[in-house]
């Protein structure tokens, strides 16, 4: 797996409205995560990945991130079914 593979895989969460949305807002028993947990444990999800000021300026710049290395997050949010 190449730089660019490994560090958009550890940032696609990040900089995916559509996966933060898919496994944390609207998550399943068998498909979810718990980034949300780590930042503040009183904020509902879909509050903090929907209207949090912290969590959208980390997603932001998640976004702009794997857009400079050339990562295609779209193509990652496709294949994760979770594209908007």
């Amino acid at each position: 797996m190449s730089v660019v593979d490994e560090i958009g895989m550890q940032l696609s969460v990040l900089a995916s409205r559509a996966a933060q949305i898919r496994y944390m807002v609207n998550a399943t028993k068998d498909e979810y995560l718990l980034l949300a947990e780590a930042l503040d444990h009183d904020v509902p999800l879909d509050e903090l990945v929907l209207q949090n000021h912290a969590w959208n300026t980390l997603h932001v710049a998640a976004e702009r991130c794997l857009s400079d290395i050339g990562f295609d997050l779209a193509q990652w949010e496709r294949d994760e079914g979770c594209a908007e």
